[in-house]
């Protein structure tokens, strides 16, 4: 071939090919003994009539149908799920009342508070925790890896950095809107509350002063 020729002249070439197609259709002659009627699963080798009553549908085959009839591949699927099940108690030493978070690395317990649903996996919950997903989302606008998210959540003891109450959902990350920067974490009720004072100090003064009963502010 470094000349750019094959090793085969024209009429040798030819004779290849045709040699070739007469094996291929002598095989497919001897697969099929029934002339396209039955199919034979590839598990219990049984010749089968090939109609929905016996095979699964697929779009990965050549006629259509599963290489395995019904039966073999409902036997098939048992086993799995028995395995994955029994894997899964191996792995949940606490029997189902915990869930382990593989971003956080925490066992969490197993409710709609603390784990999203998914109908992907075999419990029907998110691989990780509510907390963790909203971390995942807000990486990109706060530019947060959930490592340096939970450094900070120690360094506060988890507690809201305002009013100092335990930190468990709705964590905020509450940041300078001008220059981005991350001033620390709080709950949902005092993230809004600057909010809605706008992050302006004098406004938050004024409150207090009406709170503590003053008239004359200024």
């Amino acid at each position: 071939m470094k000349d750019g020729y094959f090793d085969y002249c024209k009429e040798c070439e030819k004779k290849r090919n045709s040699i070739s197609r007469e094996n291929n259709r002598k095989r497919n002659e001897n697969r099929d003994i029934f002339d396209g009627t039955k199919k034979r699963c590839s598990l219990c080798q049984e010749y089968k009539e090939r109609t929905k009553k016996n095979w699964y549908k697929t779009i990965s085959t050549k006629d259509g149908l599963s290489g395995y009839c019904k039966t073999c591949k409902t036997k098939e699927n048992k086993i799995h799920l028995d395995n994955r099940i029994k894997r899964n108690q191996v792995k949940d030493p606490y029997n189902k009342t915990l869930k382990y978070c593989s971003l956080c690395r925490k066992w969490k317990e197993r409710n709609k508070r603390i784990w999203n649903k998914n109908i992907s996996t075999s419990d029907g919950l998110h691989g990780i925790c509510k907390i963790c997903q909203s971390l995942q989302n807000k990486k990109r606008k706060y530019n947060l890896d959930p490592e340096e998210f939970y450094i900070l959540l120690k360094n506060q003891n988890s507690r809201c950095k305002i009013c100092g109450n335990l930190l468990t959902n709705n964590i905020n990350i509450d940041h300078n809107h001008k220059t981005g920067e991350i001033r620390g974490l709080l709950c949902n009720s005092c993230n809004r509350a600057l909010g809605y004072f706008k992050d302006n100090p004098m406004i938050l003064y004024k409150a207090i002063t009406y709170l503590r009963g003053m008239s004359d502010v200024f």
